[in-house]
């Protein structure tokens, strides 16, 4: 017993070294990164062709399952990028900051902390993957519309004709079963268990977001038919608008991420005044934090938390065109579509709607954010939740409710309950509490707050692979209970740091995470409120979007700006995230204001 608790400590220890005796991720550790994709595929594959098989479940569960968490775990938190060093700009004297330069004569470590918050993100995310195609009873399912265009593909082969139709064309001359599963994505050489794997959103999948009614999924048409142009009008004017989008979500941060790197605000995210042990800058020749510390922290966060969904959208929609371009270019060439994925209806949905307008918390993190990472939340997290309390009796009808709903008639013998609008009001006195309604609210607002939990356990593993120091390493940080790492306030004129500012011990991102769940709920009750007075849903005038937009803009940056400290102190807004083309109109704007 022993020896396999001293072989399970060394496997850990290798999974999750020290911040000293990570490896650098260089060419020779990119194999041991990837890795978990290539054990994520096998999995999947043994999901998708061979789950009835219990040898091939044995296999999933017992081998890859628990080599995928351990290799995860080393990927993102046992990998660092090479530290670099980096001065001021030569060419701008200090006084602008290009690539990965910083400004006024600072020499800094790091410049990827980023990256490694990415990295931290990825490990958490392949283990919830892991677990999920691990421990799967049953492959999942295309969706209605992606079964339809298999139906399509199936109807023109037997044929032995091409296509003009998109959509429907062979649905009632070909059965294929909802279960069915084939080699590749229809109308293309994709393989199934790629665009799994790939497919963080799920588009096309039973469980996915849906296709846009503008983009239904087609096969290759004809060429020279009429449907052929329709759809390269189409894919015009979607590239039209993912190439000019990405130009301007780049140079959107661009100017964000300028602003971060000016020295009038380099203080607060690199703990001036801070222990060097832990991060801390000696000092600094423009100390504006000194003048309105709280503001700027709050601008601080404002910027940082921009440009993440900004870089995001940027990315999306550059890579989005780059995807369709190809089939743009050779509309004709079926090889070329099948080969590249033609069919914009993959890549039509926006990644995010709006955010810089919500409508509220509910659509901004549901629908947008956690869109991306859907499937894991809800099978590791919502479902189980929901299940469980749903075992325990929570929201669900007694019994003797069920019985009574099924035999009780209203006085006409035809064994329907008395309703009010459509609403049971014979037996809801009978169900109290626990199985009643309120019952089935609670059940729903803690399985919601899991997923958010999940989330937020994820995020917390990017703030550990930022780590430098064993006290930010420490994996009880997750749950807020890690040693505790002190942060003063900027210096004063002594240029001693004397005042605390506040103690960090993590958890911060956990917390954060389940305040927005909480938020999410608190508007579901206010809706339900609202619907019970008023008697109509959502909706309402410039008011209304008005109170919504503050309320979520104060809810998520409020907490934003406590789990945001804890970035900027470990060196997030270092980063290297853009090239910083516009450096020099940023340096004017933070001037500008600074003497104002």
């Amino acid at each position: 017993m022993d020896a396999l608790t001293s072989q399970l400590a060394a496997v850990f220890q290798w999974a999750y070294p020290s911040p000293s005796e990570r490896a650098y991720l260089d060419l020779p550790n990119l194999g041991l990164f990837f890795l978990p994709m290539l054990l994520h595929t096998i999995s999947i594959h043994l999901l998708l062709r061979h789950s009835t098989r219990p040898f091939a479940n044995a296999l999933r569960t017992g081998v890859l399952l628990p080599l995928n968490v351990v290799f995860s775990i080393r990927a993102g938190l046992g990998c660092i990028l090479r530290p670099v060093v980096m001065g001021p700009n030569p060419a701008g004297k200090g006084a602008a900051s290009y690539l990965m330069y910083t400004t006024g004569g600072e020499v800094t470590e790091g410049g990827f902390q980023h990256f490694h918050v990415a990295m931290g993100v990825y490990s958490a995310y392949s283990i919830l993957r892991a677990l999920e195609w691990g421990l799967a009873r049953e492959p999942p399912r295309l969706s209605k519309d992606v079964l339809d265009l298999l139906r399509e593909e199936k109807h023109t082969t037997e044929k032995g004709t091409t296509t003009t139709t998109g959509g429907k064309g062979g649905e009632k001359s070909v059965e294929i079963a909802p279960s069915f599963l084939p080699t590749f994505v229809p109308g293309t050489y994709r393989l199934l268990e790629l665009d799994l794997l790939s497919n963080m959103r799920g588009i096309g999948w039973e469980w996915g977001i849906p296709h846009t009614p503008d983009h239904p999924p087609t096969l290759h048409p004809t060429p020279g038919s009429p449907e052929a142009a329709a759809l390269q009008n189409r894919r015009a004017t979607l590239l039209r608008s993912r190439f000019k989008n990405a130009l301007i979500f780049f140079l959107l941060a661009d100017v964000v991420d300028s602003i971060l790197k000016e020295r009038a605000i380099f203080g607060p995210r690199a703990n001036v005044g801070g222990l060097l042990r832990l991060g801390g800058a000696a000092n600094e020749s423009m100390r504006y934090e000194e003048q309105h510390p709280a503001l700027l922290s709050w601008i601080l966060t404002l910027l940082a938390g921009l440009i993440i969904p900004i870089s995001m959208n940027g990315t999306f929609y550059l890579f989005s065109a780059l995807a369709l371009l190809p089939a743009h270019l050779f509309p004709d060439s079926e090889m070329v579509w099948k080969w590249t994925g033609g069919d914009p209806a993959g890549w039509a949905p926006a990644l995010f709607g709006s955010p810089h307008a919500p409508r509220d918390l509910r659509t901004l993190w549901g629908r947008d954010w956690h869109a991306l990472f859907r499937r894991p939340f809800l099978v590791i997290a919502y479902q189980p939740v929901n299940e469980a309390l749903k075992a325990i009796g929570l929201g669900v009808p007694s019994s003797s409710t069920q019985e009574n709903a099924k035999t009780k008639g209203n006085g006409n013998g035809n064994g329907k309950q008395i309703t009010n609008g459509g609403k049971d009001v014979q037996h809801k006195s009978h169900e109290g509490f626990w199985h009643g309604t309120p019952g089935k609210i609670l059940r729903r607002a803690l399985s919601v707050l899991s997923v958010f939990v999940v989330s937020g356990l994820m995020h917390e593993a990017g703030q550990l692979a930022m780590a430098r120091t064993p006290a930010e390493r420490d994996s009880r940080r997750f749950f807020g209970r890690g040693e505790p790492i002190v942060v003063f306030q900027p210096p004063g004129a002594s240029g001693i740091a004397v005042e605390v500012a506040y103690v960090d011990r993590g958890g911060r991102a956990a917390l954060f995470f389940l305040m927005q769940g909480v938020g999410c709920v608190f508007e579901d009750g206010v809706e339900r409120a609202f619907v019970a007075l008023r008697g109509k849903g959502r909706g309402g005038g410039l008011l209304v979007r008005l109170v919504t937009w503050a309320w979520v803009a104060g809810w998520i940056f409020g907490w934003g700006h406590y789990v945001g400290k804890t970035w900027f102190r470990m060196g997030i807004a270092q980063g290297v995230i853009s090239f910083r083309a516009t450096s020099a109109l940023a340096h004017m704007i933070v001037n500008a204001f600074s003497r104002a």
